[in-house]
């Protein structure tokens, strides 16, 4: 998953990311942390160019929430759904 993540190509991006929350109910929790940085990194990298990976993102904010502890869910995924708030293409 994470070879896919660091790809290039924005459709192999975005479809691990459509998918990613699936693969983050199987593993451990431990190891569910190591994939925050590629979706708040994803988001960031973004910009208006890439409006299709932020929808992707949007639609799975909820998924993640559930996935991760209350903690991690304020500092990380909060502030990207309030980003999502006031961003015109979202």
């Amino acid at each position: 998953m994470e070879r896919f993540l660091k790809d290039k190509s924005t459709d192999i991006k975005m479809s691990s990311l459509k998918n990613m929350h699936i693969f983050l109910q199987e593993i451990s929790m431990e190891k569910r942390t190591t994939f925050i940085k590629y979706i708040v990194s994803t988001f960031d990298e973004a910009g208006k160019a890439e409006w299709r990976l932020k929808q992707v993102l949007a639609q799975n904010l909820g998924n993640y929430s559930t996935l991760f502890e209350a903690q991690t869910v304020y500092s990380e995924f909060i502030p990207m759904f309030l980003k999502f708030c006031s961003d015109n293409v979202s």
